[in-house]
């Protein structure tokens, strides 16, 4: 009888103690260690998260900066800095960052060595992709015997195109705001693409970063066939080496199928009606592609896509009259 009571006084306060687990040490170790988030293979956040002793991770980034709505990043400038972040852990693989003036991320866990980074409030906008920092000092392991390796030639003795580099800034400085866009930003990219031609007949493009940066200027266009060589110069920026170009590519593909009457297959495109109709993704064939084909390019998952496009719902219902206070 002293024995059952024992061990039921003894299950009791396991129970007991793994209720009173703080929120923060649910979390994976596969969550814990560092994060990277670079663009054209910058570091622009080194997030640390630390696993079992402390709630506390830390967040590395320039002082200064502003995110656009289709991922792409400006006005980096001021020193670099770092600060704590108090970490929740909403599931395993789930957690959120809470910065010292109350603004929250979320981080999650899509991969081995591969998580997605969101803003929890703010304006609507595809979640950034974290990588495990590689050093490129250490001999990989994981070869597949029984397949050829292509030798890449990294453009290091080639200069970004300055006019190239022009063009894409004021393609993206028109998109600060992608729920605003206007008849008068398609007047501006029509002469961004006859500006660019001429640069393209004249070879101006020769980095990585000069494709990749037309691509975006192509995707911006009117006609099935700019979304077509959009997905060419986005392909070619890749076999070049410039490895950001992985969701421009799946995105001018996306818009080349939908506007030539096929459906999109990455899930990049999204329609979203002034008038207060759902916003939604049009035609979409969702099973074509695993959701690692997605992660793999920086394209949100099918869960992801449609947190996604409930965001873009909600900021237009905040933006709309009957939505304010």
């Amino acid at each position: 009888m002293l024995h059952r009571l024992i061990l039921a006084v003894l299950a009791i306060s396991a129970a007991t103690f793994m209720t009173a687990l703080p929120t923060w040490a649910q979390m994976s170790p596969d969550l814990a260690g560092r994060w990277v988030w670079a663009v054209e293979g910058r570091s622009v956040f080194i997030i640390d998260i630390p696993y079992g002793d402390t709630p506390v991770a830390t967040l590395t980034r320039p002082a200064s900066l502003t995110l656009l709505q289709d991922g792409a990043l400006s006005g980096v400038d001021g020193p670099v800095f770092t600060e704590d972040l108090k970490i929740n852990a909403l599931a395993a693989d789930h957690i959120t960052l809470t910065r010292p003036n109350d603004e929250v991320y979320e981080i999650r866990l899509a991969a081995k060595d591969w998580a997605t980074f969101a803003f929890v409030e703010g304006p609507p906008m595809p979640p950034l992709s974290l990588y495990r920092p590689h050093d490129p000092a250490t001999v990989e392991t994981d070869w597949g015997g029984d397949r050829a390796y292509g030798r890449l030639e990294p453009d290091t003795d080639v200069s970004d195109d300055p006019a190239v580099k022009a063009l894409f800034d004021a393609d993206q400085a028109d998109r600060d705001d992608m729920l605003t866009l206007g008849p008068q930003v398609a007047v501006k990219d029509a002469a961004r693409r006859a500006e660019l031609t001429q640069l393209m007949q004249a070879g101006a493009l020769k980095s990585g970063r000069d494709y990749y940066r037309a691509a975006f200027i192509y995707q911006h266009g009117d006609q099935p066939n700019d979304y077509l060589l959009a997905h060419v110069l986005a392909v070619t920026a890749l076999a070049k080496g410039f490895s950001d170009a992985g969701w421009i590519a799946a995105a001018t593909l996306d818009r080349y199928l939908q506007e030539s009457g096929s459906a999109q297959i990455y899930g990049t495109q999204f329609q979203i009606p002034s008038n207060g109709d759902p916003v939604t993704q049009r035609s979409y064939n969702r099973d074509l592609l695993p959701d690692s084909a997605r992660i793999a390019v920086g394209v949100p998952t099918l869960a992801g896509q449609e947190e996604q496009r409930q965001s873009f719902e909600r900021e237009r219902a905040r933006r709309s009259p009957s939505g304010r206070n």
